[in-house]
């Protein structure tokens, strides 16, 4: 089995506990594993994987995307739902 190390912010750590404690994980290495786990149940089975249509309009978004934004990093989640609150 691997080890992995690596430093969440205090907040975020606040957070994991609290979920830990209400959830009933064992430990906070029990969490990350489950929450890994779960990414990839979502991930690879999503409903439309196989769909060859949204495939085709997958691709088509990505390369309109592409050519709008290039390299340049997309804006947070955040700072774009605070632009669409502002219309």
């Amino acid at each position: 089995m691997s080890i992995i190390n690596f430093s969440v912010p205090n907040t975020l750590d606040r957070k994991i506990k609290a979920v830990i404690k209400t959830r009933g994980f064992s430990s906070k290495a029990e969490l990350f594993r489950y929450a890994v786990m779960r990414y990839f149940e979502e991930t690879e089975n999503l409903p439309f994987s196989n769909n060859p249509r949204i495939a085709a309009l997958s691709r088509s978004l990505e390369a309109e995307l592409l050519s709008k934004l290039g390299t340049k990093p997309l804006p947070s989640i955040g700072r774009q739902l605070a632009r669409i609150k502002s219309f």
